[in-house]
């Protein structure tokens, strides 16, 4: 397995960038009552009877959760350039579990399996463990460089985060409420650009 030598150093300012900035305000009001992160926005949203109306339903919802995801494959291909050192190969598997964790449902799930939004955060966690796992085995790593998977998370989270804050502004305003943007979508916009650079210069130096 292939390290990322000279531009590790990068790699955890630039991991934790996005994930802080997923949890640092995106949406900020009047008063700390408005002021949402994206895992909050996101459920806020799916309050709104315009999230339903929209095609796909919860597409916003969606978008806004889809940060955590890409978060999460991105932690599973880090794990892999540390195959040498246990101590931060285990740091990032933990994180990449953790993220998968953070966006499973309620247990009320379990009594109410039909509820969309709740259907969606399993289906999303589940995505999470599952692209994880494909990333980690040995013929995947053998057959696709690893780079690539986490510069395309890095790129999908990128555009995840943007398209969400954006329609969740025009949403939360169409209701009325006097909103401005924070600085988590785009501290964590920016962190996804960075992992996705630091892995695209890995790999043209690598081949």
């Amino acid at each position: 397995m292939r390290r990322l030598d000279h531009l590790e150093p990068l790699i955890p300012a630039a991991f934790g960038a996005a994930v802080l900035g997923y949890m640092l305000p995106w949406l900020t009001g009047i008063g700390a009552a408005l002021s949402f992160h994206a895992y909050d926005l996101a459920e806020w949203i799916t309050l709104m009877p315009a999230s339903n109306a929209e095609t796909p339903p919860l597409l916003t919802a969606f978008l806004l959760r889809l940060p955590l995801l890409c978060a999460g494959v991105i932690s599973a291909v880090f794990s892999l350039h540390w195959h040498g050192n246990g101590g931060a190969r285990a740091l990032f598997t933990s994180v990449w579990l953790a993220l998968a964790a953070a966006n499973l449902p309620p247990f009320e799930f379990l009594s109410y399996p039909d509820n969309p939004n709740y259907r969606q955060q399993a289906v999303m966690a589940g995505l999470t463990i599952t692209i994880g796992g494909v990333v980690m085995l040995p013929v995947v790593r053998r057959t696709i460089r690893i780079e690539w998977i986490s510069a395309a998370a890095a790129s999908i989270g990128t555009a995840a985060a943007l398209f969400g804050l954006a329609r969740g502004y025009t949403i939360l305003s169409d209701y009325g409420l006097d909103i401005r943007g924070g600085i988590g979508g785009i501290s964590c916009a920016v962190g996804f650009v960075l992992c996705a650079l630091v892995h695209l210069s890995h790999s043209r130096k690598a081949g």
